[in-house]
């Protein structure tokens, strides 16, 4: 029972003859109104840039920027602050005209968790990313086709995680350690015109994604929802010529790879996932879309064709207790007008 000054009222009722679901949780609860729970946080950021030409091959790009956090919790031993510098540098070098090649590698610090408090009364302490990309971005056909190829490197470490009492969806209020996640990959890119009136625009990203020294989740897994392969195609013809001119027509071809539906766990996060179980992967699915469009004047008509041959593929989020199969085959029609 808890008294205010509209009287008694019940906020809970526990059987102390049935068994609890830990001898640590309280028999009863109480509650005193007019308690508020303080929680507050403030942050500003600086950044300075400079990008430096030395001569038609060579350029160079330096940043630096500066981060500062002050937060309250109610975890917290009083307020915490915390400031960061994240230095920054990129490269381009272009030993032909139509051919650039980079380099680029920069940090970033998130003091977002830095104030949370472990169950010993630590700090979790900020997290720290660190990103190294290497490249090259390319013009053909009188600048008409572009390519770009991407290999990147990214690691951020002493992620965290907010601890939940063992068998239950309660926070404890208190926060722990996951370790880093490693992430390494390409991506190409193929866009523009081979042909005045042919479009292409074609893309491919591998993504190699793992949790390294973490005692939350399993080591070398890969996190929720995350394909090692993705694809996608697209090609637009334009009729300039005879009767079917001002006809448009597309084709496109989407590729999502397999991907864990949650993550390796190996603490209870709260969603009721299984505690060091491998996750099952969602298969992998390929949709096509077409397009036909007409334009006349200032209207132009379009009618879209989405997931022709009826592919099965499903998005989820397991934490949020969802599997959601794709749009199945469907058909929708536009009519524009440009002023």
């Amino acid at each position: 029972m808890s008294t205010t000054e509209y009287g008694e009222f019940t906020i809970d009722t526990i059987d102390v003859l049935a068994p609890t679901i830990s001898n640590t949780l309280p028999r009863a609860i109480r509650f005193k109104p007019g308690t508020p729970v303080v929680s507050s946080s403030s942050s500003y950021g600086i950044m300075a840039q400079e990008v430096m030409t030395f001569n038609k091959y060579l350029k160079a790009v330096l940043g630096l920027r500066y981060s500062y956090i002050s937060s309250l919790g109610n975890t917290d031993a009083g307020p915490v602050t915390g400031d960061a510098w994240n230095p920054m540098l990129g490269i381009m070098v272009t030993p032909i005209r139509n051919i650039n090649l980079f380099g680029s590698y920069t940090t970033t610090t998130s003091l977002r968790a830095a104030a949370y408090r472990m169950e010993n009364g630590d700090e979790i302490g900020p997290s720290d990313t660190r990103q190294f990309e290497v490249g090259i971005k390319s013009d053909w056909l009188n600048n008409r086709l572009r390519f770009n190829l991407t290999y990147f490197d990214i690691i951020t470490k002493n992620l965290s995680y907010a601890t939940y009492r063992e068998g239950t969806t309660q926070l404890t209020g208190y926060y722990d350690k996951a370790g880093d996640l490693s992430r390494k990959g390409i991506e190409v890119e193929l866009t523009g015109s081979i042909l005045e009136n042919l479009q292409v625009m074609m893309g491919y990203a591998y993504l190699d994604t793992k949790y390294r020294n973490s005692p939350a989740f399993e080591d070398g897994s890969a996190p929720i929802n995350t394909p090692k392969h993705t694809a996608n195609a697209w090609v637009q013809y334009s009729v300039r010529k005879g009767w079917l001119k001002r006809l448009s027509a597309g084709v496109g071809v989407y590729y999502v790879g397999a991907r864990p539906v949650d993550d390796f766990g190996l603490k209870p996060n709260g969603h009721g996932s299984l505690i060091g179980a491998k996750p099952f992967d969602m298969p992998a699915y390929t949709t096509v879309n077409a397009q036909l469009g007409y334009n006349l004047g200032a209207f132009t008509a379009r009618v879209y064709m989405n997931n022709l041959f009826d592919a099965l593929g499903y998005n989820s989020y397991y934490r949020g207790g969802y599997i959601n199969q794709i749009d199945p085959r469907n058909f929708s029609a536009a009519v524009t007008y440009a002023f």
